[in-house]
């Protein structure tokens, strides 16, 4: 090598060692160089003038409002991507359901069409610019930095708004998670949440896709799908989250499970009894059982929560109780109903006690699926008059797989109004 090579080899390192300082401690300038009312103005085909006019204002670099604009813009949960890869979750859900392949299945399809929504949605990349712009002004970041206090102040609005995003990702995914687990008769493990579970989901979906989009064969959608599954059943347990009859101390909760457990065993065979025989059946004292389960009804109206709602509702996870008005919840609504038919299948004594018998406590399974289906449809399907066809609809399932051709017709024509604007 020749000293005038060797010399430009030397400058040139030094040149990619001021970029690399650059990136790792002061990256929102990147971000600001590119970004700016100059060179978006030129884009728009904006005058440079107007450009700078209408992002005026008394922040001493005038690319900061620019940038405050566009990620508060690219928080939009629609344009980034998030309301389409719902939509497809819900649709790739529903079609496995459909086929009566299975609850796991149906999951892991879901999950899988997440991941590939996620190579179309422009959110990914324009989140992933945003975020390491502005991540050294984290409170977890721990290296060198060379923020002044003003790129400081702008970077931690970025973060900002991505946390908001995620926390919109997060109210419309928990109720979703929720009914998720209770279609596999789950419930989150204490002292982990519903909410924190689809963060941690969350975290696995955004490192999958990113490896995907650096080593495009690393694994298949597919296996992150079976990966959150995994997941699921990780940090979650048997057990039912809910149920209004449930007591709260361990020798009222031990009368509750025997009783339930002995419930479970006999009813597929018809030999339901009284509860008075379910508590002799369980070894356990019968006027404990009674106060607890005043009606066989009561019985067989737990067993059904336990096996449709074990995981909680719809609206669980959400701070004000509420619907988030989110296509999975529609999906999530069938799905239920297809378990409560299926539960009614397996033990045909619980659903025939349901059928002829309402609960003494309650809301009861039947009256807390018929308030959350109302919600839904009311909401989803305005043209529809909610009551009724919930109504219908519950009672198909309760009815089994002989009564369910029907309600899977209608169910089709409700999702059909649903997505006609």
């Amino acid at each position: 090598m020749t000293k005038r090579d060797s010399n430009r080899q030397d400058k040139q390192d030094q040149m990619v060692d001021a970029g690399l300082a650059k990136l790792g401690s002061a990256p929102i300038d990147v971000l600001r160089s590119a970004l700016n009312a100059s060179s978006l103005g030129l884009a728009a085909g904006v005058p440079k003038d107007t450009a700078y006019r209408v992002f005026r204002s008394a922040d001493p670099s005038s690319a900061d409002p620019v940038l405050r604009a566009i990620s508060r813009a690219a928080a939009d949960p629609s344009w980034a991507g998030f309301d389409e890869s719902l939509g497809d979750m819900a649709a790739a859900f529903d079609e496995v359901l459909r086929a009566e392949v299975g609850f796991e299945e149906a999951i892991v399809a879901s999950m899988a069409a997440n991941v590939e929504a996620q190579f179309k949605a422009p959110g990914g990349p324009a989140g992933w610019l945003l975020q390491a712009a502005a991540i050294t002004a984290s409170e977890r970041w721990k290296g060198p930095s060379a923020l002044s206090d003003r790129d400081a102040e702008v970077a931690r609005e970025l973060l900002g708004d991505r946390e908001r995003l995620y926390g919109r990702i997060t109210d419309e995914l928990a109720p979703i998670l929720a009914a998720t687990l209770s279609l596999l008769g789950r419930r989150v493990k204490a002292p982990l949440d519903v909410r924190r579970l689809v963060s941690l989901m969350h975290a696995l979906i955004d490192g999958a896709v990113l490896r995907l989009y650096v080593e495009p064969d690393a694994f298949s959608p597919r296996l992150v799908g079976e990966a959150i599954l995994a997941l699921a059943l990780a940090f979650s347990e048997e057990g039912y989250d809910s149920d209004p009859r449930c007591p709260t101390d361990a020798a009222g909760r031990a009368v509750y499970e025997a009783v339930i457990s002995v419930a479970r065993a006999s009813w597929p065979s018809g030999a339901f009894g009284d509860v008075t025989a379910l508590a002799e059946l369980a070894g356990v004292d019968a006027a404990t059982a009674g106060r607890i389960f005043p009606s066989v009804a009561d019985v067989a109206d737990s067993v059904m929560w336990g096996a449709v709602l074990a995981g909680g509702s719809l609206e669980a996870g959400t701070s004000d109780g509420r619907l988030q008005g989110s296509e999975g919840e529609l999906s999530m609504l069938f799905a239920l109903l297809r378990r409560l038919r299926s539960v009614v299948d397996g033990l045909p004594g619980a659903g025939e006690v349901l059928a002829g018998q309402r609960p003494a406590l309650g809301p009861g399974v039947r009256a807390e699926l018929e308030r959350q289906g109302t919600g839904v449809l009311a909401l989803h399907c305005p043209g529809v008059d909610a009551q009724a066809t919930v109504d219908e609809l519950l009672g198909a399932a309760l009815g089994g797989s002989p009564t369910w051709p029907a309600a899977e017709a209608l169910m089709r024509v409700l999702v059909r109004s649903a997505s006609t604007p």
